[in-house]
């Protein structure tokens, strides 16, 4: 395995807690929608310029799929980072996606799932409630009613599901000859028009406090946080595959919540350390449980006969 895979996917990791860590405290100035709108739209058009605005000629149907989840994914994960502590969003999240996933490969297989994989999403569903109540019990931002989190409990559980699905989506389509460049760039066009919708309904989202601090913050986690993670992603599953990347994912709860503690921005408590442990220790057995095993070589005994390495 080539060295520089693991080593983009845990600089992209990185950068993505580093930019959820940055957004939640230091942008609160900026709306959700208008920074969606401007960081995918930005992201959009460099891929699509990279790609040479080619329009697909295929494949609709998995197309619109991918824009719809990948739509849901991104506007309910920016909301929730308004509300709970980025390392219990990103938590739950993996969490999830992990459940989905998990129902939605035992469904296109017609199988039931196995014993190991129902515990370990029981584990993950036990840890994920876990960190929601440690959110109610005060652990999280201060001053928020019980509705709020709650709300913000179900968009990031919606976040995880979705993005299972826009994983499994991205699958067809790479299955079907598509390269990863071209998957990304056309999966952003109904994020950039919801999140224009959004802001020409509630125009008092573009009410924004504007100053030099503020630009250069957003531009930071537009170019840190959102466009380069994904370069790096691409090219690191391209490079080591998606086990090690996955691996890499399960820790970035830790990262954001290493970020969030050493900067003062969020007081450590020790039961949310826990259950994000818990979830990140789930994430990487079920992962590497189902990592094919190596191929062992086999040598001739006497006579012909085919036995593997080591057997008398």
């Amino acid at each position: 395995m080539s060295f520089y895979g693991p080593f983009q996917a845990m600089a992209a990791i990185c950068l993505q807690a580093l930019g959820q860590v940055l957004y939640t405290y230091f942008l609160s100035g900026i709306s959700e929608p208008v920074f969606v709108l401007g960081s995918f739209l930005l992201t959009a058009l460099i891929l699509n310029l990279k790609n040479g605005f080619s329009m697909p000629r295929r494949d609709f149907d998995l197309l619109i799929r991918n824009n719809i989840y990948t739509a849901v994914t991104y506007l309910c994960f920016f909301f929730a980072l308004r509300e709970l502590d980025p390392s219990v969003v990103v938590a739950i999240d993996t969490g999830v996606a992990l459940i989905v996933g998990a129902l939605s490969d035992s469904i296109k297989k017609r199988v039931w799932p196995t014993p190991r994989r129902l515990a370990i999403c029981t584990g993950v569903l036990v840890a994920c409630l876990l960190l929601g109540a440690r959110q109610f019990d005060g652990a999280g931002h201060p001053g928020l009613s019980r509705l709020s989190i709650w709300i913000a409990m179900a968009a990031t559980a919606v976040t995880g599901a979705s993005s299972a699905l826009t994983m499994s989506v991205c699958a067809d389509l790479a299955e079907r000859g598509w390269s990863r460049s071209a998957i990304v760039s056309q999966r952003f066009y109904l994020t950039v028009c919801a999140t224009l919708a959004w802001c020409l309904v509630f125009p008092d989202a573009l009410h924004i406090a504007i100053d030099g601090r503020t630009i250069g913050i957003a531009a930071i986690v537009t170019v840190a946080g959102v466009m380069l993670p994904m370069l790096l992603l691409q090219s690191a599953v391209q490079s080591c595959g998606p086990f090690a990347v996955l691996v890499c994912m399960s820790v970035q709860p830790f990262i954001s919540l290493l970020l969030s503690t050493s900067a003062s921005l969020q007081a450590f408590d020790w039961r949310t350390a826990v259950g994000i442990a818990v979830v990140s220790a789930l994430v990487i057995y079920d992962v590497a449980a189902d990592r094919p095993a190596p191929r062992r070589e086999r040598t001739m005994a006497s006579g012909g006969t085919p036995v593997p390495r080591g057997t008398s």
